[in-house]
């Protein structure tokens, strides 16, 4: 019955993996064999971990292999202390990568949501920080001014590629230091920089994304 689940379990995961990736011959078994390696050696569902190999290979254009060592550097690195290093890596992957911040850097983040002022509600913060700097709207607009950001530089900069989105998320986040906390101007960009989220966040977390470690290593 062993060695019958054994085999049951081994196709199953062939197929999932030539499903999802897309390989076959000997790619597909060594790629499937360092799936399921990852897997039972941190606790993970064969099917989970895969997915997020494929969000990491889909979104970034890694390899499954460069994807895997992300996944592994991210377990070893402690990001899934909470258990839900997959499932926010599926989760944040295409906002991340939206906003020009790399796979390594993405797990990094990840880890630093295990304790202190940078919570869950930080990978929130940046996906919407992200998505209302990229559409700029006046109000957005707006908010950056009250703080000394010129939003036409922005948006320049942002087409040019001369910085991220991310790069500009920490530069707000070095200006509200500058500003007092209780001013209108502080207001703004916690309901039109950060929307929602940025209510939900507080102040203080968003003060910290300059100094926020993204460095896997």
């Amino acid at each position: 019955k062993w060695f019958f689940d054994y085999n049951k379990g081994i196709e199953e995961s062939t197929r999932l993996t030539k499903e999802f990736l897309k390989l076959t011959g000997d790619s597909l078994r060594e790629v499937r064999n360092e799936i399921q390696a990852t897997a039972d050696t941190y606790g993970k569902d064969y099917k989970e971990t895969l997915e997020a190999v494929d969000v990491l290979t889909s979104q970034y254009g890694y390899t499954a292999g460069e994807a895997l060592k992300i996944i592994n550097d991210g377990f070893q690195s402690g990001a899934d202390l909470n258990g839900d290093m997959i499932e926010k890596i599926k989760q944040y992957a295409p906002a991340f990568r939206d906003a020009n911040i790399s796979g390594r850097e993405l797990l990094a983040t990840i880890q630093q949501t295990r304790s202190g002022i940078f919570s869950d509600s930080g990978m929130a913060l940046i996906q919407m920080g992200s998505k209302k700097i990229r559409e700029m709207s006046d109000s957005t607009a707006e908010a950056l001014e009250g703080i000394g950001i010129n939003a036409k530089k922005v948006e320049k900069d942002l087409t040019s590629g001369a910085m991220s989105t991310v790069d500009v998320i920490k530069l707000v986040s070095t200006k509200l230091k500058e500003v007092p906390q209780n001013s209108k101007e502080v207001g703004a960009v916690l309901k039109d920089v950060f929307g929602r989220q940025g209510a939900n966040a507080g102040l203080k977390m968003i003060e910290h994304l300059d100094t926020m470690n993204v460095d896997l290593e």
